[in-house]
This record gives structure tokens, sequence and C-alpha cells, in this order.
């Protein structure tokens, strides 16, 4: 069974202009916390501190599959929306 979630229901009284970017947005979140969770990862095995760098390896690892529990997560160009009055 796969979940999938689309922005309509959430944004319906939004234009499709601040739907583009918000999408874009959380396409921007979701990368930047990839990085810092796989970079603070490696920083605490570094130190040797296994219990934080176990949280954030799964963390890491959790952020890389949330792209197909969410699709609209995917580097994929966003379909034509047609502007509704």
């Amino acid at each position: 069974m796969r979940i999938s979630l689309g922005v309509q229901p959430a944004l319906r009284g939004v234009s499709w202009v601040i739907k583009s970017r918000l999408v874009t947005l959380g396409r921007f979140v979701v990368r930047a916390l990839r990085i810092s969770a796989s970079t603070i990862a490696v920083v605490a095995l570094l130190r040797q501190q296994w219990l934080p760098a176990g949280c954030f390896a799964l963390a890491w690892m959790l952020i890389l599959v949330a792209p197909r529990v969410f699709p609209i997560l995917i580097e994929a160009p966003l379909p034509p929306v047609t502007p509704t009055d």
C-alpha cells in the first residue's frame, strides 16, 4: 500500500505560485536536513559518541526514505497547475 499525500488538500485556497514556492522550499529543507544529519552523525562517530551518532544516522536513513513516502519531495518538475478563480 502506497501513501500518496498531495499538496492540494492542505493548500486548497492558495495560488499556484505560492504552492510551487512552498514545494521548492520543502525540498530545500529536506535536503538541508539530510546533509546536517549525516554530517553530525559522522562528527559524533569521530568523537566516539555512540548514542548520538546512532540517533543521527537513524534520522539520516529516515530522511533518505522520505521521498518514497512523500513523492512530492522527488526532484521532478512540478505538474502544470491551472489557476481556478
